[in-house]
């Protein structure tokens, strides 16, 4: 058996969450102030102790990496998988979430209803799909690690809420509950046996903004 913890980085701001835009694979930057948020948590997680960093290739998780990784005392490496990327929303990526809902009523409220299990957007991923590529990489890249220290990953808040809803036997459609704020920390315990995840215990959730 081995045992982990993993603490979960919600990427900083773009000036599109700040603006209602819904983004999945869209692939903005940070804003100057998510630039700046990401800074100051780097400042306070870096003399902390770390075993390896991940992030998702989508440019506002890895900017937000970039501040943890050259910041932190000694500066860290930096390792890509794109399993951790957001939530494909497929014909709404990009799009006005006040747009959508005028144009597709029916569809957004589907996506809004927090009794609704599975679920994609026209084009797009359904969430069974998404927890599936993030609990692989769990699987394959976390047991790479050393379990001394803690494991960082810089992820999106869709799939880090769904995986955390299916954790608590919610409905995925209730993955908002659980979705951490931007520049956020959740820190977690999982145990492995023979390779496949086991317990998953919340230890801490943290706003560091």
């Amino acid at each position: 058996m081995k045992e982990y913890e993993i603490w979960l980085v919600r990427h900083a701001k773009t000036w599109e969450n700040a603006n209602y835009v819904m983004i999945g694979h869209t692939d903005p930057p940070l804003s100057k102030e998510g630039i700046e948020d990401a800074r100051q948590l780097a400042i306070r997680l870096r003399d902390q102790s770390v075993s390896q960093l991940f992030t998702s290739p989508l440019k506002r998780a890895h900017l937000t990496a970039e501040q943890l990784a050259s910041l932190h005392r000694p500066p860290l490496s930096i390792e890509v998988s794109p399993l951790l990327r957001e939530l494909d929303l497929g014909d709404m990526d990009g799009v006005s979430s006040f747009t959508a809902y005028e144009k597709w009523r029916g569809i957004m409220d589907q996506a809004l209803d927090q009794t609704l299990d599975d679920f994609a957007f026209p084009n797009g991923e359904w969430r069974s799909e998404a927890i599936r590529r993030w609990e692989l990489f769990l699987t394959q890249s976390i047991l790479e690690c050393d379990p001394k220290s803690p494991v960082w990953v810089v992820s999106h808040g869709a799939v880090i809420g769904l995986w955390l809803a299916k954790i608590y036997g919610m409905p995925l459609g209730a993955f908002r509950r659980f979705q951490p704020y931007h520049g956020s920390l959740t820190k977690i315990r999982v145990t492995y046996e023979q390779g496949i995840i086991g317990n998953v215990n919340m230890l801490k959730s943290i706003d560091l903004m």
